[in-house]
């Protein structure tokens, strides 16, 4: 059964689709149900119009604003009596910018990663270069504490993370989202 993000994607409307979007639908399309549960938490946002009127003529004016609560992480993934708590980003270039990856967003991950079978991270795919990598808080946290750049290159992201392995469709991606939760659950016991 596909979601509408999914429908829309397999309708040809794919261009009109924030390429962020594209990358996260995408990957919630690369987990079978049948053998991982798979949560996808809501963007939280949304708009007001309050309606002013004018001091001078008195007729009304619709103004609208905006506010944005604090969301969760992008997906929660429960593998192999692991649950993995992850935040998606999908940028253009060699680098991803560290504002593009919210303070709030950190603390959460930092918060959750303590706790015994919970893995937290980021997976950031690098939609120029074609490559997209899983790293945990932990690896994250050490970046920023031993660098002082305003981004993160793609080359820490091949030494430090875990890439993970996809296929092009026509026109959207398929990850190997097991391969890589294999990888991180399995590496400490090579």
């Amino acid at each position: 059964m596909l979601s509408i993000m999914g429908r829309l994607l397999s309708s040809g409307l794919a261009a009109m689709i924030n390429s962020g979007k594209r990358f996260e639908q995408n990957f919630r399309d690369s987990f079978n149900n049948s053998e991982t549960l798979v949560e996808r938490m809501n963007d939280s946002s949304g708009a007001w119009q309050p309606v002013i009127k004018c001091p001078k003529c008195e007729t009304k004016v619709f103004r609208t604003s905006r506010f944005q609560s604090k969301s969760k992480p992008d997906f929660f993934v429960y593998y192999k009596k692991r649950l993995f708590i992850l935040e998606l980003k999908s940028h253009k270039g060699v680098s991803i910018p560290l504002n593009a990856i919210k303070d709030h967003q950190i603390d959460y991950l930092n918060s959750r990663a303590k706790y015994h079978g919970v893995i937290c991270g980021l997976i950031v795919n690098f939609s120029d270069l074609e490559e997209t990598f899983f790293i945990e808080i932990s690896v994250f946290n050490e970046f920023i504490k031993d660098y002082s750049r305003k981004s993160i290159p793609v080359d820490y992201f091949r030494e430090a993370g875990v890439l993970i392995k996809f296929y092009k469709k026509v026109s959207n991606y398929k990850y190997d989202v097991y391969g890589m939760m294999n990888d991180v659950i399995y590496r400490d016991f090579l």
